[in-house]
């Protein structure tokens, strides 16, 4: 049975309607393997607006302003998961299909062009017969309001290194996973797994095989068109795959599968895999310019329930790197990604397997790079941060909620020997009911689960950790004491009196803790009891609840005051009242129901 459940993909044919007519509601029944629980899955609609409540295995889940008629509704729930290159179908997200039957038209406004490699009529886009064959040449259009439904198969942007599937129109929404002409079935028809739409980078096959730099870019005039801080151009339902971002000189050696250069874009429901860069983002390079008096208002992007996976680069971010970028990463998976440089500097260094942030965007407050339901898997770094790794030009330090760091390490063979399997960060760090279990690096006592360098100079805030749980992690080989869990060190770049600054983590549960205690504190050093460690049942035992304390301290522990999402890593609710003294939140990422 698959417990530990986040961001599923959906397959729908598109639902739309006249803009702000009215709201369309439907639910999906299916058994998520929590008991009473909801199976949780996102779907935008034209406002960007979502509500989703759920009790007894189903969830209900409203499209806001769209007034299409609904005609039917179903959908599965797949299991199963694998480790490094086990494929997107077991992939410990579930599969989850939608199909809504007989309901189409575009958002009003919008012009619907298609795209089928395999039609044979007048290649102008107007219907699937008359479809264009070639994505790139739908995009060579002045795209802008132009919805583009992309049938199954293999498409390639060009037959040079240099050529990609170039995104340069605001306000065009682009989706995979269509039937099309193949099959003998509705052409409408859309599921992204079994009518799978890929973006390939290769260009050419003689005298030996030939891969674009980019597979996909999205340029600077992509952005915000209706001042709502939501972009207009939506990319949905692709594997971007094969791109090799080798070429000598920026931005040709970073981002293979994506290169994003100050655009804006909701990228959704799309896998990476497969992609490479010599420097920085085999799967994905975002860059905007979020810094100095000049610094853009926009360079907003965000990607939902997107999956990097077996990515690679040669120095930071193997999944995805981020540079002066506001971005939202919402219900993703980073797995078995790589960075291998061996580096391990403070003005250089190497590292990053899933993700690397350098620097951030500079507004002077709270980061606005947030990740939330995200996992990181089997990532891998030869220097440092095996799952995520955050840069001292930062300007401010991510904020992570409800995210999964699993069995990420950090090694090297040198005298340095990796470090932070989890996390590595020289700046502030947001973390809110996060879990780190099973991470690794393989120096001594330099933060199998994260590493934090800080200190009481002005110029280095502090960390916060609320509500986490930091179990199980190793460096060298060990996990008996607190610095396999978490470490804190002075900046390397500090000019004061040079001492750590202890970070404020409260409501926590940390092996052999040694640092924060005190009750004022409320951390705790007791095993959370989780259903399967080994398994990633990241679920804690409910033994001994049900009005009573519970023999797991990690439930009904928590402060409810620090979170902002209204459900779990699962897509559960939150604050689910085990002991019988009110309402509060549980440490980690999953929240115990009850029954469990």
């Amino acid at each position: 049975m698959l417990v530990l459940a986040g961001a599923v993909r959906y397959q729908e044919e598109r639902v739309s309607g006249a803009r702000g007519s009215g709201t369309l509601g439907f639910r999906a029944l299916g058994d998520s393997g929590f008991g009473d629980s909801m199976i949780g899955f996102r779907v935008l609609g034209d406002s960007g607006t979502l509500g989703a409540q759920g009790s007894g295995n189903v969830c209900e889940v409203w499209l806001a302003a769209c007034s299409s008629q609904l005609v039917a509704c179903s959908s599965r729930l797949g299991s199963g998961f694998g480790g490094r290159g086990s494929g997107w179908r077991r992939g410990i997200f579930a599969a989850m299909a939608v199909a809504l039957a007989g309901v189409g038209g575009a958002a009003w406004g919008q012009t619907v062009k298609y795209v089928d490699a395999t039609a044979t009529g007048e290649n102008d886009g107007d219907s699937w017969t008359d479809a264009y064959t070639s994505l790139v040449t739908a995009l060579e259009n002045d795209a802008a309001g132009w919805e583009i439904r992309v049938a199954q198969g293999t498409y390639y942007p060009g037959t040079a290194v240099t050529d990609t599937f170039e995104i340069d129109t605001q306000d065009v929404e682009i989706y995979g996973g269509y039937a099309g002409l193949q099959g003998g079935q509705n052409p409408d028809a859309r599921d992204i797994e079994d009518f799978e739409t890929i973006l390939s980078g290769i260009v050419a096959n003689t005298p030996s095989p030939e891969f674009a730099y980019h597979v996909v870019t999205i340029d600077d005039a992509v952005g915000d068109t209706d001042g709502t801080g939501t972009p207009s151009t939506v990319l949905d339902g692709f594997t971007i795959k094969l791109g090799k971002a080798t070429g000598g000189t920026p931005p040709a050696d970073s981002g293979g599968g994506l290169l994003s250069k100050q655009g804006e874009a909701v990228i959704s429901n799309c896998k990476f895999e497969d992609n490479e860069a010599t420097t920085w983002g085999g799967g994905a390079y975002v860059r905007g310019d979020g810094v100095g008096e000049d610094k853009d208002d926009g360079d907003r992007m965000r990607f939902e329930n997107c999956v990097f996976e077996d990515n690679e680069a040669g120095e930071n971010g193997g999944g995805m790197l981020i540079e002066y970028a506001r971005i939202n990463v919402v219900d993703c998976q980073f797995i078995s990604n790589e960075v291998t440089g061996t580096t391990i500097t403070f003005d250089g260094e190497d590292g990053g397997g899933g993700v690397w942030i350098s620097p951030g965007y500079d507004d002077g407050g709270i980061s606005e790079t947030r990740f939330v339901g995200c996992l990181f898997r089997n990532n891998l770094s030869h220097a440092v941060g095996g799952g995520l790794g955050v840069s001292t030009a930062t300007h401010q330090g991510p904020q992570l909620i409800n995210c999964v760091f699993y069995e990420n390490v950090a090694s090297n063979t040198g005298e340095e020997q990796g470090r932070g399997g989890g996390i590595w960060s020289l700046r502030t760090l947001y973390l809110t009911n996060c879990t780190f279990v099973k991470n690794e690096c393989y120096e001594e006592d330099m933060g199998g689960g994260i590493l934090l360098y800080h200190d009481d100079d002005d110029t280095y805030t502090e960390a916060e950790l609320t509500n986490c749980i930091l179990w199980n992690n190793k460096s060298a080989s060990a996990h008996d004491d607190e610095a396999d869990q978490i470490v804190v060190l002075p900046h390397p770049d500090c000019t004061g009196e040079c001492t750590p600054a202890v970070p404020d983590v409260t409501h926590c549960c940390i092996r052999d803790l040694a640092t924060w205690t005190g009750e004022l504190l409320n951390n705790n050093s007791d095993n959370p009891e989780f259903y399967g460690i080994n398994s990633l049942d990241l679920r804690m035992q409910g033994t001994g609840c049900n009005g009573q304390d519970c023999d797991s301290d990690s439930i009904d522990a928590g402060n409810n005051d620090a979170i902002s999402e209204p459900y779990d890593f699962g897509k559960r609710t939150r604050k689910v009242n085990r002991e019988g003294f009110g309402t509060i939140v549980d440490f980690g990422c999953l929240e115990t129901q009850s029954g469990e």
